[in-house]
Parts: C-alpha cells; sequence; structure tokens
C-alpha cells in the first residue's frame, strides 16, 4: 500500500461547490469577519467592531463563501444567523484564530492580549488539584487572567454548557446531567465521616452508620453529587439523615462547625487529610465505601478556543498522574 503523502498548506481543498479552495486566498480578515458576525449575530454590529464599513464587512463575508462554495449566515428576524456550514467553519476558524493569537504571543513570552481562562472547579477539587497548578500557570503565561469559578454540579454545569467556563474539576455527575459533555477520571475520591477530637463516637471501633443518625450533620448542599450519594448510604442501610444539620459548599464552614460541636461531617478524604495527619479531626469506624467515586475533568464535546485550557488541564494530569 502506497503511504498517504500529507497534505501541504498550498494543496487545493474542494469547496462545497466542488470547486477547489486554496487556502491562500483565505486570509486572517475573513475569518475575524466570519467569527465577529457569529459572535454578533449582526453584520452592522460586526463592522462595527471590527471598525470597518458594513459594506465592507459584506463584502468580506461574500468573498470568503465564495471561496468555500458555501452559504455561512441567513438573516432571519432573529438577525444574521449561521447555517449548519457555518457553524461547523466557526469552530475551525475560531481554532485557527486563537491558535495564531496565541503562537505569535508565545514567541513573546506572553499570553494573547485579554487572554483569560475561567475554570469552574467544585469545592474538593479546587482545593486539592488548583492551588500549585494556578501559580505555575500564571509564571508560564504573564499576563494570563485565571478565574476560578466555585459553585455546586448544576450551576456549573450550566456555564460549561453556555461556553461562559472552560472546563469543570469535579466528581462524575450521573449520566443524565452528561449530555453533550464527557468525563476524564484522574483519580478516585472518597468521603468519610469525621468528628471533632473528644467527640463522644471518637475512637470507638466497629461503629454502624445507625450509631450516627442522633448527631447532628454538617453536608454539601443538596443540589451536589455528593449530598445524593451520602443520601444514598444512609437509604441502603433502611436509616434518614438526621433533620438537624448544616449544608453548605464552604470547606471551612463545615471544618469550623465540626471541631467545635458533636456534629459528624462527610467529607473528602483529600481535604481533610492534613487536619487528620496533625490531630485536628478524627476518622470514624464507620463504612463509607459506598463515597467512593471518581474525580476528574468534565468539558464540552465541541470545542473551540482551546489552548490555554488544554495547557491547564495537562499540568493537573502531570500534578495527579505524573509526566506521560
Amino acid at each position: 500500500m502506497r503511504a498517504r503523502t500529507p497534505r501541504r498548506a498550498s494543496d487545493p481543498l474542494v469547496s462545497g461547490s466542488g470547486l477547489p479552495v486554496d487556502l491562500r486566498r483565505i486570509k486572517l480578515r475573513h475569518l475575524e469577519c466570519m467569527l465577529e458576525v457569529m459572535r454578533t449575530h449582526s453584520l452592522r454590529d460586526a463592522a462595527h467592531a471590527l471598525h470597518v464599513t458594513e459594506s465592507a464587512a459584506s463584502k468580506t463575508l461574500r468573498e470568503l463563501e465564495a471561496e468555500l462554495g458555501v452559504t455561512l449566515f441567513q438573516r432571519s428576524k432573529l438577525g444574521t444567523v449561521p447555517t449548519e456550514a457555518g457553524e461547523k467553519f466557526a469552530r475551525h476558524a475560531a481554532s485557527a484564530v486563537e491558535a495564531l493569537r496565541w503562537g505569535a504571543a508565545s514567541a513573546r513570552g506572553l499570553a494573547p492580549a485579554g487572554a483569560a481562562l475561567r475554570i469552574g472547579a467544585m469545592p474538593v477539587a479546587a482545593v486539592s488539584l488548583l492551588p500549585s497548578v494556578l501559580q505555575r500557570m500564571t509564571r508560564l503565561v504573564p499576563g494570563l487572567t485565571l478565574e476560578v469559578v466555585a459553585g455546586s454540579k448544576a450551576i456549573l454545569l450550566n456555564l460549561l454548557r453556555e461556553d461562559a467556563i472552560d472546563a469543570v474539576l469535579g466528581r462524575l455527575p450521573p449520566a443524565d446531567d452528561m449530555q453533550g459533555l464527557f468525563f476524564e477520571q484522574l483519580l478516585l475520591d472518597r468521603y468519610i465521616a469525621v468528628v471533632r477530637p473528644g467527640h463522644p463516637l471518637s475512637g470507638r471501633h466497629g461503629l454502624r452508620l445507625a450509631d450516627i443518625v442522633s448527631y447532628p450533620l454538617v453536608l454539601p448542599p443538596p443540589e451536589t453529587v455528593t449530598w445524593s450519594e451520602i443520601q444514598r448510604l444512609f437509604v441502603s442501610q433502611g436509616l434518614q439523615m438526621n433533620e438537624t444539620r448544616i449544608e453548605t459548599i464552604y470547606l471551612e464552614l463545615s471544618r469550623a462547625c465540626t471541631q467545635t460541636s458533636d456534629a459528624v461531617w462527610f467529607a473528602s478524604t483529600r481535604h481533610v487529610k492534613p487536619d487528620l495527619e496533625h490531630g485536628l479531626l478524627d476518622q470514624l469506624s464507620v463504612d463509607c465505601s459506598m463515597l467512593e467515586a471518581p474525580l476528574g475533568i468534565i468539558a464540552r464535546q465541541a470545542t473551540g478556543r482551546h489552548a490555554l485550557r488544554d495547557q491547564l488541564l495537562e499540568m493537573i494530569r502531570q500534578d495527579v498522574l505524573g509526566p506521560t
């Protein structure tokens, strides 16, 4: 079998009309104009953002459509909306423009002007996976703005689907919540029951879940993945969770409430490991093996501008899994 010769940038592609496409004729201004119309749904607004006349923007779009042999936009009551071909082309055009901006900035040791990265993180993931990586990323890419968005599963997954954040770090959500998203496991995370030193249950062996039902609980809020897992643990043993409980997403508040009361806190082993090692909290001997679940990366199936995101996520993989 003859080896396939790699395509050169100057080799012609086939357009939608069956005619060859000369990529050398497609300029950066074509891509920028197309993406701006995609963003604004308005030729006039796109022209204003690009500091050109509306007729010039229209001419640029017509040139691109003629070269590709497809219609990229249609006018409707909703404005200038992309066709199916337009949506497909826009994803690749956005990646190309971002890669060019990134390459030019990297050559100078900088981040592209206005470069920003928004990562959603469920509380345990934010504390256990991000601190050292964020510091390395900001040193590696001067001028980069990094924003970590904390929140519950529902809030973060909605933001991810709306393209308001670039990825989410957290526990594997239920299958019904993963439509259009994918999950990459990094490690297994287990929640355990912990109490303050000197708690009536501290140091007792062979504890059953029934032994703690009379004590107040400290839990993540009901909209989180973990709350449902904890509830399922109680139900599996024919028990109900104590209605006297504190439900919060704030880990420091959970710790403070546990250390100053007789409450039982269901907490991630990754988060409370230092407290256990220094005698600030005690682990109860309750079997919590049902509360083990994958912790990892959640991202969109369809991708666009991902140079910065992929670099950060690769740092996280190396921290957790080691160099590949």
